[in-house]
């Protein structure tokens, strides 16, 4: 999909977007793309990739390209959807992919870890590729990351710049993964220089460390592992974490991209829509859909930007139904949640409680 070129300048910068999501993040991939186009589309021109597998790639484009067909005066933008399955890495490591998935944790989805292939692919235009987690939000103009971008040239080492994470994971990072100390990064904000990935094979590397290893917190390891000492480290506001549901987090000043830890997104329905974070996250998710009633799917018909896909999100939707006073719906998402439980566990650890 592509805008309309004539709203373009050409002497605008050209940067190229990474998100690797699958349908049940499909609220926040949109507005993720949304964020960047209302706060950057005066200055730069977007090449949107969205590597996931041919039925998720599928189910997005139902979901997001009829809303971005909408969105004319954002510039130019570009949005090429890149199945996983025409990657050869993929296919040679995917019956081990799915294994190692439900080995390290159980609510992972393997679309976590598409992203260790796509910074592999050929399918860019140029080397340099923002990557983005579904759950971040750009807030202010990016021209400082554009700044260290130029700074990135073929004769330097880094092949990732990055956010630092807390100390403990710097600590975790030596002690579990038998790293140096250097640092250790949050990836849901990265800059990759997919060239010099490829020149050195980053994506096998990274498959190799996991299926050894099965780190705790498996792709994000890896990344780190296989990229030690060759990292450039952004400030803080550039992967700023939050969390959508404590209400004790506040926003602040000057922050580039937010990023939403933790289960409760800022786009699920059971979030407080007052809360100034909640508020600033669903002004964004206007501009993708005005219509509210089309954001949420608890009906299971139509093309929603969101519907209840996990254990947590039956959990909360039930808990809202009967907040509602609707005791059917309630008995209906309770039962969906033992379900999908029961599935995972085992029919007695979810009936003991386990």
């Amino acid at each position: 999909m592509q805008n309309d070129p004539q709203q373009v300048q050409p002497e605008k910068r050209h940067l190229q977007v990474l998100l690797c999501p699958d349908r049940n993040v499909a609220a926040g991939a949109g507005t993720a793309i949304v964020s960047l186009l209302k706060n950057a589309a005066d200055i730069v021109s977007f090449t949107f990739y969205i590597v996931s597998s041919e039925t998720e790639c599928e189910a997005l484009k139902k979901i997001l390209l009829p809303r971005f067909e909408r969105m004319k005066g954002y510039g130019r933008f570009e949005i090429r959807f890149v199945p996983i399955e025409s990657d050869e890495l993929f296919q040679e490591i995917k019956p081990r992919l799915y294994a190692l998935e439900k080995k390290i944790n159980r609510n992972l989805s393997v679309a976590t870890f598409y992203r260790l292939i796509a910074f592999g692919m050929n399918c860019y235009k140029e080397d340099l590729v923002i990557y983005l987690d579904a759950d971040v939000l750009n807030t202010e103009n990016i021209g400082l990351l554009l700044d260290s971008i130029d700074e990135v040239t073929p004769d330097k080492n880094e092949i990732v710049m990055a956010v630092s994470d807390r100390k403990d994971q710097n600590d975790y990072a030596v002690s579990a993964l038998g790293m140096k100390g250097e640092g250790y990064f949050n990836a849901g904000v990265m800059v990759v220089d997919t060239a010099k990935w490829r020149a050195g094979d980053l994506s096998r590397k990274a498959f190799d460390f996991l299926f050894e290893r099965q780190p705790k917190q498996a792709d994000q390891d890896a990344l780190n592992v296989v990229t030690e000492g060759r990292v450039r480290w952004l400030d803080n506001p550039f992967n700023s974490i939050i969390h959508a549901k404590n209400p004790e987090e506040k926003l602040k000043e000057g922050i580039v991209f937010y990023h939403f830890s933790g289960a409760d997104k800022p786009w699920k329905p059971w979030l407080d829509p007052a809360d100034p974070k909640v508020a600033l996250y669903r002004s964004y998710m206007l501009i993708l859909e005005p219509d509210e009633s089309k954001w949420w799917d608890l009906s299971g018909k139509g093309e929603a930007l969101w519907r209840p896909s996990s254990i947590h999100d039956f959990k909360l939707t039930a808990r809202m139904m009967l907040k509602k006073g609707r005791v059917l719906s309630f008995l209906r998402w309770r039962l969906k949640q033992i379900r999908m439980k029961a599935r995972r566990l085992g029919f007695w650890r979810t009936l003991l409680g386990f």
